[in-house]
């Protein structure tokens, strides 16, 4: 009877240490990649108008596949300022690259309708890959465009940055 016990208590680490890969679903597939997005923006001060303070507003995920078509479109909500982080999002599982899209206004705003509160894409693709979470980090410093990464439009003329878009959004206000 004690060896019974001293070998049952040999393989019980055995055990204990035996799963299924993280990184691998029930059919032995790997699992979508997930990404979050994280907005290091400074707060932006201005008198204009309380929701111009570097919170990224109505934050949209576009999905594309390996072939550059777009395959989702996530609504994401708004993300504050000073290192806000959305929820993890996981990818469709065709995904290989997202592109994050947002506002600089906010529906609070009296300005929320004005024509100058464009939305704003990130201009470079993030890879998504299976199994792997990513943060997708704005700053100041990101490049942004005017127009979407997609096959049917054209690349934007002009890319800035976030710091510079939101300079230009507050001298329009000014307006």
């Amino acid at each position: 009877m004690k060896k019974l016990l001293i070998m049952l208590a040999a393989m019980l680490p055995l055990f204990a240490f035996v799963g299924c890969s993280d990184d691998e679903n029930s059919n032995g597939e790997d699992k979508n990649g997930t990404y979050c997005v994280v907005n290091n923006n400074e707060k932006f001060e201005t008198e204009l108008d309380d929701t111009l303070n570097g919170t990224m507003y109505e934050v949209i995920a576009f999905e594309y596949d390996e072939s550059g078509d777009l395959i989702s479109q996530k609504n994401i909500g708004d993300v504050s300022y000073g290192g806000g982080r959305s929820d993890i999002i996981e990818a469709d599982e065709t995904c290989v690259k997202v592109q994050i899209s947002f506002l600089n206004i906010g529906k609070g705003s009296p300005f929320y309708d004005a024509d100058y509160n464009e939305r704003n894409y990130v201009a470079a693709l993030t890879v998504i890959k299976p199994g792997e979470n990513v943060d997708i980090v704005v700053d100041g410093e990101t490049m942004i465009s005017k127009t979407p990464n997609t096959k049917s439009l054209t690349k934007s003329i002009e890319n800035i940055s976030v710091s510079n878009a939101l300079e230009n959004v507050m001298i329009d206000i000014q307006k």
